[in-house]
């Protein structure tokens, strides 16, 4: 299973441990009643409203990483192995 075969799985892997950081972060945010906010303009103003996205869907988005795509390969993955173990019995 080289790699080059797996793009997310790679992305995933190689941000790692800046995620971890980055999901600590919005924990602490959570732990102290902070939050992310998203504004909206409006005719005269812009309002304010807490982000709604989970936490790892925003981190995913942010290092491009497609979930979608990760999930596939990751299935992809699985089935290769599957197969492998059936050879070896």
């Amino acid at each position: 299973m080289s790699n080059e075969n797996y793009p997310m799985c790679q992305k995933l892997s190689m941000v790692r441990n800046d995620k971890a950081i980055l999901q600590c972060f919005f924990e602490w945010l959570e732990e102290n009643d902070l939050a992310i906010c998203q504004t909206v303009q409006k005719e005269w103003h812009k309002e304010y409203s807490a982000l709604r996205e989970p936490t790892d869907k925003l981190l995913m988005e942010y290092f491009g990483i497609d979930e979608a795509q990760l999930e596939k390969e990751r299935q992809k993955i699985l089935k290769e192995q599957r197969k492998l173990n059936k050879e070896k019995t």
